[in-house]
């Protein structure tokens, strides 16, 4: 009851923090979401983020989100395969967009973070993080800060 009261008049729409980076040069990062709803508990922090397939991708790949602190420390992280592990990237269609929800369990209810890094990466024998590209081809590396604010700090 107490997350009904506290979510009764929530939009239940999220627009996301719009973006537009390339990873692996066969998915794209349109931007992300952060809930402003919590877990009972307050120790977790819902991201989504939302990728679009602009090629076939021949192999399933792990996204991953970081939550830092204000000195860009990683205070806690969640990797999966996306869609919460049921759509693995081998299965996207070209143009189709998917939201990726991560929930990331906290150390401590409330902990400071206030920046979320993400990235994709393969894992085979080893783990190879991939290459993030912006819109004019630039080198952006192999994880991007994005911009998702944690609503519980504003």
């Amino acid at each position: 009851l107490l997350w009904v009261g506290q979510n009764r008049w929530a939009s239940t729409c999220d627009v996301p923090q719009a973006d537009w980076k390339i990873v692996g040069d066969r998915v794209a990062y349109l931007g992300c979401v952060t809930s402003p709803h919590v877990t009972p508990d307050d120790r977790s922090a819902v991201i989504t983020l939302y990728w679009m397939a602009l090629a076939p991708v021949p192999e399933d790949w792990k996204a991953f989100v970081h939550l830092l602190d204000p000195q860009g420390r990683t205070l806690a992280q969640h990797d999966a395969y996306p869609g919460e592990n049921f759509s693995p990237t081998t299965r996207w269609e070209v143009g189709e967009i998917v939201p990726d929800v991560h929930t990331v369990r906290l150390p401590a209810p409330s902990s400071g973070w206030d920046r979320v890094r993400v990235g994709m990466y393969r894992f085979t024998d080893t783990i190879e993080n991939l290459a993030w590209r912006g819109p004019n081809g630039e080198n952006v590396g192999t994880a991007y800060e994005v911009r998702c604010a944690n609503p519980r700090a504003q």
